[in-house]
């Protein structure tokens, strides 16, 4: 969702202070936006992991494993978090 955010609204002149700050705050909502719904924006705790968990070995790829992940769910929230963005972006500018 950042990366989208940085390519369609980010900066471009590393001194345009104006624009850099315009940029972080868009960041900082979506992110808030976020973590309001899944109570962090950190990989480990949406996953609920914890660092005593963890081990070098990669857990097997199976269904079990998958249906254990929420990840489809989060990129899921993210998307439609973006897109209102851009649906929001697109109705100011009309």
């Amino acid at each position: 969702m950042f990366m989208v955010l940085g390519m369609l609204d980010g900066y471009t002149d590393p001194v345009d202070r104006t624009a850099k700050t315009e940029h972080y705050k868009l960041i900082q909502s979506m992110a808030m936006k976020f973590k309001n719904e899944n109570k962090s924006i950190i990989c480990r705790d949406l996953l609920g992991l914890s660092v005593d968990e963890e081990s070098h070995m990669p857990e097997e790829r199976n269904e079990d494993y998958y249906k254990k992940r929420p990840c489809a769910q989060l990129v899921e929230y993210a998307a439609k978090l973006l897109d209102e963005h851009i649906q929001n972006k697109k109705m100011e500018e009309n």
